[in-house]
């Protein structure tokens, strides 16, 4: 989609936007639905996915900024990428219970994958401040997103490899 035509891309993620910013979402992170289909009429999932959804909704912004070369998909939801990278700032390093992709797994709290997926939400709005000419956001968001990873790296590594839950032992594997 991204390599195709961006708008495709778009496509996948304007409903999120639409209703995040309508106002009938509230909460201060991405929804991970808005209903089922053919019905929009609220979030039907068994549960939120905070640190999932913006960490998605963040990297796939970013990455349709990049293949446009611009950032203005981006700055038509400034303020609402920036809400949810906030709430990444404050709970993506550690993510609380919850839900993941890995549905099979069930709720788990400290999951490895979903801090990844929220630093890299981070540095992705990051480069997108940097393409919009925000350096003070962009020095901001990066050095966090850097500090993340490493404070990542150093609590999750176990011999050699790094685990799937912030002390869940070298019998797990993160990827």
């Amino acid at each position: 989609f991204l390599y195709y035509n961006p708008e495709f891309a778009k496509a996948l993620i304007n409903f999120i936007f639409y209703y995040s910013e309508s106002g009938k979402w509230t909460k201060p992170f991405a929804a991970h639905d808005v209903g089922t289909y053919p019905l929009a009429n609220g979030q039907t999932y068994g549960g939120d996915m905070p640190v999932e959804e913006c960490g998605n909704m963040l990297i796939l912004t970013g990455a349709i900024c990049k293949m446009e070369g611009k950032a203005d998909y981006a700055l038509k939801h400034w303020d609402v990428l920036t809400l949810w990278t906030d709430y990444l700032v404050e709970n993506g390093l550690h993510p609380a219970n919850q839900l993941c992709t890995d549905d099979f797994a069930g709720h788990w709290a400290g999951n490895c994958n979903l801090a990844i997926k929220a630093i890299m939400g981070i540095a992705g709005y990051a480069e997108i401040a940097k393409m919009m000419g925000k350096d003070d956001v962009y020095e901001k968001y990066n050095a966090k997103a850097k500090e993340m990873a490493a404070a990542w790296e150093k609590e999750t590594k176990v011999k050699d490899h790094y685990e799937l839950a912030y002390g869940a032992g070298s019998k797990t594997w993160s990827q």
